[in-house]
């Protein structure tokens, strides 16, 4: 295989891997940075007073709620979200949205006594989903395409770059941490990419 055959194989196998995950429901910290994006995009404003009570990850300043978050995450999830906000919008994807909220068989797969399934919250999940691949899925898998090209500069042969990126996708905390709404694998992306650049 060549080596840019080896490249896009591990590109498609980690975004397949990272992408078949959902974000965990009503996680506080992933919560907070959309709630900000849902107050940009909906409301104009960064001050999260109407999505707040999903969260505990919030902080409070002159009668006003934010996130307590960095805010990196959450800017680049703006466009993502306009456009999924778009494609939600189309009637066959809004009756998916809607038909999944009121899914009996879907409302069995949460915590019994809970708060169940509304189309509101079926439509946040999805639109979390659609972020993190978008902002976090796609760039981590990008880490292992770029780390694979800096270890076949060393490496014998590419097979040994693309094992040695393979493992670091899928049996490092960095798999985890792909599915995950949150600031470290934007971080590392730009640290790596930089190192490996310069």
């Amino acid at each position: 295989m060549t080596r840019r055959g080896y490249a896009v194989t591990l590109f498609l196998l980690l975004l397949l891997c990272y992408g078949y995950f959902f974000p965990r429901w009503a996680d506080w910290a992933q919560n907070s940075r959309m709630d900000m994006i849902l107050a940009v995009v909906d409301q104009g404003t960064l001050r999260i007073d109407d999505y707040y009570t999903n969260t505990g990850d919030y902080a409070y300043f002159e009668g006003h709620y934010y996130t307590d978050k960095s805010p990196g995450p959450s800017l680049m999830g703006i466009p993502v979200y306009a456009a999924f906000k778009l494609v939600a919008s189309l009637p066959p994807v809004a009756a998916l949205l809607e038909r999944a909220g009121s899914s009996e068989a879907f409302a069995q797969t949460l915590e019994e006594g809970g708060e169940g399934a509304t189309v509101d919250r079926v439509y946040f999940a999805a639109a979390l989903y659609a972020v993190t691949f978008c902002v976090i899925s796609i760039p981590s898998a990008l880490i292992g395409v770029v780390l694979f090209y800096f270890a076949a500069s060393f490496a014998v042969k590419d097979a040994y770059a693309f094992w040695l990126a393979l493992a670091y996708g899928l049996a490092t905390p960095a798999f985890a941490y792909s599915g995950f709404f949150g600031q470290h694998q934007i971080s590392t992306f730009g640290a790596f990419v930089s190192f490996w650049l310069f």
